[in-house]
């Protein structure tokens, strides 16, 4: 007996065990925040060779707008082919599954821009050859190298 009542430990365990499958079920299907976000691509990491040219961040862990983003610019000695294939290979070795490939024109007369996504739980991981249009201010030194954009955040975004 505790407080008077019978079997009073069991309840007590049984709501807890509940309440902790709960609030893990309510986490993995929250949108990442960009602290997440950040610790999610250091765990894919990147190829040998990639720099990191920036990071920006977008969107609220309260999805108004959008939902939480990180947008991370790499550059990279390999050709697009090779760049997509190493980052698709580290990705789905890391768990994340594809979920399709599209080459689209965005402004007419411009070069295609190629895309694959990656799912993996509530999270979505985009990789972006973008068109050589998109990247002309490019740094001392960069000039000839593959752009890669990685963008990370919520498949709700």
């Amino acid at each position: 007996y505790m407080f008077g009542v019978r079997g009073t430990p069991q309840v007590l365990a049984v709501a807890l065990a509940l309440s902790f499958v709960a609030g893990w079920l309510v986490y993995d299907a929250a949108p990442p925040d960009h602290e997440r976000i950040h610790n999610i691509s250091r765990d894919i990491g990147v190829p040998r060779g990639w720099q990191l040219v920036s990071a920006e961040e977008s969107g609220n862990t309260w999805c108004w707008d959008s939902c939480p983003e990180v947008l991370f610019d790499y550059v990279t000695e390999q050709d697009s082919v090779a760049a997509l294939a190493s980052f698709a290979d580290r990705a789905q070795r890391k768990g994340w599954k594809l979920q399709g490939v599209e080459s689209r024109v965005d402004t007419p007369g411009d070069e295609p821009d190629t895309r694959e996504r990656f799912q993996r739980r509530s999270v979505e991981l985009e990789v972006m050859l973008p068109p050589k249009s998109w990247t002309r201010d490019v740094r001392p030194g960069d000039a000839g190298k593959t752009h890669v954009w990685v963008s990370i955040g919520s498949k709700d975004r």
